[in-house]
């Protein structure tokens, strides 16, 4: 039997999809994995009511064609340039929130100040004053990261052994840069001597 699941994540997009009645909902969102972010998160609803995982789809009596939702209460997507996503949970006040307090989360993710972020959302750069409801972003929206380089910064990516990607601004001269102080800046990060890195 084939329904429907239409994702509101700010683009409001619908997966057709292939059940049988003895599949739980946990089986819709495992289904749903290779084409939608973080559907974990989402409370799948039929009918206008949310569905718990173990909620067993003949228990429904849907029809072929059934039509089920997926929200993400309070939750904002956010993509970096690097091709990360990071999720973040909001306050019970939604609609309220200001753009720059979602600047300071992603600060406190990616490491850089709400200054020098630049946010896109819906092919606009929204100003840090607006609130959620300015700017029309809704639960569950995907909004796009980059950072602003001012003067003679200059941003370096470094990857340690663990596989995670550390970004640091460069001031002044780039060239004039030494390992060594690109290493300090590093041991900052992770905590750990300068003197026991190898560069590669």
């Amino acid at each position: 039997m084939k329904i429907t699941v239409r994702v509101h994540n700010g683009m409001s997009r619908c997966h057709a999809l292939e059940v049988v009645e003895s599949d739980l909902i946990y089986n819709v969102k495992a289904k749903l994995k290779a084409k939608v972010l973080f559907i974990d998160d989402a409370i799948i609803e039929y009918d206008n009511k949310p569905l718990a995982d173990s909620c067993a789809l003949k228990e429904l009596h849907i029809q072929e064609g059934g039509q089920f939702e997926a929200r993400y209460p309070n939750l904002i997507f956010v993509r970096s340039l690097t091709g990360k996503t990071m999720r973040f949970l909001i306050d019970d006040h939604f609609s309220d929130t200001i753009i720059y307090s979602l600047k300071e989360k992603i600060a406190d993710e990616i490491g850089f100040s709400p200054d020098v972020q630049l946010l896109v959302y819906g092919g606009k750069q929204p100003k840090d004053d607006c609130t959620f409801a300015d700017c029309h972003i809704q639960h569950g929206s995907i909004l796009y990261v980059s950072v602003r380089l001012l003067g003679s910064l200059r941003q370096i990516f470094v990857r340690t052994l663990t596989g995670k990607k550390l970004s640091f601004l460069i001031d002044g001269h780039f060239s004039d840069t030494t390992i060594y102080s690109l290493k300090e800046k590093i041991a900052g990060e992770i905590g750990v001597a300068s003197s026991q890195m190898s560069s590669a």
